[in-house]
């Protein structure tokens, strides 16, 4: 197992400035399949994370509720309004309008605040049956990959779990104890035996690789612990993906920038009074500091 850390000039590395001749075709099209009436803000949260982290095209596809809100707070979005039932995306006659966006993403971020049900299992398995590029899994989507890790033997395209120690628990089929007395083992044979990028939130957030490496990061602290802050880094992972950085390398800048951004915010509002979402203009700050 190789273990390591992330640091700013690896960071820059990773995201060069931009070329003069760009479109916004040049930094790719996220799909992200997210929210529900209970959950509108987790979808509005998780495209700000991914616009302010350099996507060419958001794309939100959800139901009307979701979709009215996040028009009224981001106009930069594109939309896919989804048939509802109950609040909640109604999966199956979702799926002839889901083809269309699924066909062209460059990345497809799935389950901020879908809400628990058969209808995320059914969503998730009609996506990862015909995606054919990343896909990062955060939230109600780890939920219901636990209800059926079978989803995750068969994927045929590269994918990224997000969880927090709690879902990684069910992830393992074991108790929330178990992970957090062996978080580096858990997360580096998980992300083995099922061939993806693991990101292990929490206290030293890990970065696990199919092929061994494991990254420890040490920006961010207790002032991410709000609903939401997961939701921004999901899309923030999710938009680098989009735009062509590979999975582990996503991951990793996406985990130090959203903790960097959040320490920042600690600075500003305090600990206590952070919100998640004004992680986004400390990480807007960051960005411009270093001509990107």
């Amino acid at each position: 197992m190789e273990k390591s850390q992330i640091n700013i000039d690896q960071v820059l590395s990773i995201l060069p400035p931009r070329p003069l001749n760009s479109h916004k075709g040049t930094f790719g099209r996220l799909l992200n399949v997210s929210g529900s009436s209970r959950y509108r803000g987790a979808a509005v949260l998780s495209c700000l994370g991914a616009l302010r982290s350099g996507v060419g095209l958001c794309v939100l596809a959800s139901v009307p509720d979701v979709c009215s809100a996040a028009a009224c707070q981001l106009p930069e979005v594109i939309f896919c309004p989804l048939p509802a039932f109950n609040g909640y995306i109604e999966a199956k006659e979702s799926f002839a309008d889901l083809k269309d966006e699924i066909s062209r993403a460059s990345a497809v971020l799935f389950g901020c605040g879908l809400g628990n049900g058969q209808h995320a299992v059914d969503l998730l398995e009609y996506l990862l049956n015909n995606a054919h590029c990343p896909v990062i899994i955060d939230a109600d989507g780890l939920n219901a990959l636990s209800k059926n890790i079978d989803l995750l033997r068969n994927a045929q395209v590269r994918v990224i779990l997000t969880p927090h120690q709690g879902e990684m628990a069910r992830l393992c089929a074991v108790n929330i104890d178990d992970i957090a007395k062996d978080r580096e083992g858990f997360a580096a044979r998980f992300a083995e035996k099922f061939g993806v990028t693991l990101v292990l939130k929490g206290h030293g957030t890990l970065v696990a690789g199919k092929d061994g490496k494991l990254l420890v990061n040490h920006t961010g602290g207790p002032g991410l612990a709000k609903g939401g802050s997961g939701d921004v880094l999901a899309g923030i992972i999710s938009a680098f993906a989009a735009q062509g950085i590979a999975p582990f390398d996503a991951s990793a800048c996406g985990v130090y920038l959203h903790g960097l951004a959040a320490d920042r915010t600690a600075a500003r509002k305090g600990q206590y009074s952070m919100l998640p979402s004004e992680i986004t203009t400390d990480l807007a700050e960051i960005f411009a500091e270093n001509g990107r």
